[in-house]
């Protein structure tokens, strides 16, 4: 189990901690494994069933968010209430039709480099891009 441990080390390490469900099953953590770990207390859930963290690791100071952030890339390139009712995020591709994944609602877009920063370890549009962003958006959160 300590080599198991070990290889979920390496991606959460790079992460605050944090560990899609899918990074575990590609370093070999079965459904046992991980309920093994978790009443183990070495892994906690930060989203059930879709994104984890190892105790003694790295903390996000937004974990929710940053875990909803892992959940739109496959590979994680990522009774508790939630941080955010629903997340969203604007994604570089050509296709502009919004979609959802892991619960977050994903907005393809252009993205230059001037439209995103790194905010406490994760890349966010700036204002003036999700400013922008929202005056395309076909509901308001206030309307």
């Amino acid at each position: 189990m300590l080599d198991l441990v070990v290889r979920l080390a390496d991606p959460a390490e790079r992460q605050h901690g944090h560990l899609t469900i899918e990074q575990c099953a590609v370093a070999g953590a079965s459904s046992a494994d991980i309920a093994d770990l978790l009443a183990a207390r070495l892994l906690e859930p930060v989203i059930e069933d879709a994104v984890l963290r190892i105790r003694g690791g790295g903390r996000h100071p937004f974990p929710t968010l940053y875990a909803r952030w892992l959940l739109p890339a496959p590979d994680g390139a990522a009774g508790e209430e939630r941080l955010v009712p629903a997340a969203e995020f604007t994604v570089p591709g050509p296709d502009p039709r919004p979609a959802v994944a892991g619960g977050a609602v994903l907005h393809v877009a252009d993205l230059d480099d001037a439209d995103w920063q790194v905010v406490s370890g994760l890349s966010v549009t700036t204002p003036a891009r999700t400013l922008a962003d929202l005056t395309r958006c076909p509901v308001l959160l206030w309307a």
